[in-house]
C-alpha cells in the first residue's frame, strides 16, 4: 500500500513540474502593458456601450476562409433600427499585423454589411465602431474561419 501511494505521490509530483516547466517554455512572458490603465478604459468602454442603448449581433459566425460577406445587425435596445454611421475592423486576437479595416453597406432596417477578405482560418475579432450620443462605441464580436 506505501509503494502505490508513494508512485501515485511522485507521479502526481513530476505532473505537476511537467506543467510549469511546459508553461514556462510556452509563454512569452507578456500578459498586457499598463494592466490598470487598460482595466480603467476597460470599464469606461463598457460603460459607453451600456450607455448607448445598442447592440450588434452577427447573423453568420461561422466564415468562409477567403473573401466573404460578414453581415450584421445594429438595433437600439427598443428593437429600434440604428441608422448611423459603421466603421469596421477586423483584427487577429494574437496579433496586429492581420488587422483590416472595411467599409460597410447599409442593408435598411439596421442591417450592415462588408466584403472582407479572410486569409486565415480560425478566431476573429469584428470590432464594430457606432457613433451615439456624441461618442464613438466600440462593439467586439468574435466569428471563427474555416476552410472552404
Amino acid at each position: 500500500m506505501k509503494l502505490t501511494l508513494t508512485i501515485v505521490t511522485l507521479i502526481g509530483i513530476f505532473a505537476v513540474v511537467g506543467a510549469i516547466v511546459m508553461g514556462n517554455m510556452s509563454f512569452d512572458g507578456v500578459v498586457v502593458e499598463h494592466p490598470y490603465e487598460r482595466g480603467l478604459q476597460w470599464d469606461k468602454e463598457n460603460a459607453l456601450r451600456e450607455a448607448s442603448g445598442l447592440d450588434v449581433r452577427v447573423l453568420s459566425r461561422e466564415l468562409p476562409k477567403g473573401e466573404a460577406w460578414i453581415e450584421f445587425l445594429v438595433r437600439h435596445k427598443d428593437g429600434s433600427a440604428y441608422e448611423g454611421p459603421v466603421e469596421l475592423e477586423l483584427t487577429r486576437p494574437e496579433t496586429t499585423a492581420m488587422d483590416r479595416s472595411y467599409t460597410t453597406s447599409a442593408l435598411g432596417g439596421g442591417r450592415f454589411a462588408a466584403r472582407v477578405e479572410l486569409p486565415l482560418e480560425g478566431a476573429w475579432d469584428l470590432m464594430v465602431s457606432l457613433s451615439s450620443v456624441g461618442n464613438t462605441v466600440v462593439f467586439t464580436r468574435r466569428v471563427n474561419v474555416l476552410s472552404r
